[in-house]
């Protein structure tokens, strides 16, 4: 039996799908409560500038300042998600502390205790 190049090609594709599947699925669950922080991109436009006109500085300038912008919003969604992350794993080890010795588990706040009944002042009495 022969099979063609192209029944090859295809039948690669399907099993390297099949086996990356998988992997996919594990890497989406893993990652389901984290935030992406896209990172920001220079301006290509640095590149070439050496040679450009006025016109092009100008709007080049203009794309170097929203990627200046873009990175202090890379940086604070970074930090963001960093403490995020951080309070996700201390509440994780709160909650295996408490499976293993109830003295770690979280106490309720105690109930306020009544304050004492005043009693009012009549009017026009000292």
């Amino acid at each position: 039996m022969k099979v063609s190049r192209s029944a090859l090609r295809i039948l690669a594709c399907v099993a390297l799908a099949a086996t990356l599947a998988p992997a996919r699925l594990g890497a989406q669950t893993a990652f389901k409560h984290f935030n992406y922080c896209a990172p920001p991109t220079p301006p290509s436009c640095v590149e070439a500038v050496a040679d450009a006109s006025e016109k092009k500085l100008k709007a080049c300038e203009t794309d170097v300042e929203r990627y200046v912008a873009s990175v202090f919003a890379y940086r604070g969604c970074i930090a963001a998600e960093t403490e995020r992350a951080v309070r996700e794993a201390n509440a994780t080890i709160r909650k295996i502390r408490c499976a293993r010795d109830p003295a770690f588990c979280p106490q309720p706040p105690p109930e306020p205790e009544a304050a004492p009944a005043r009693r009012k002042k009549k009017r026009g009495m000292k």
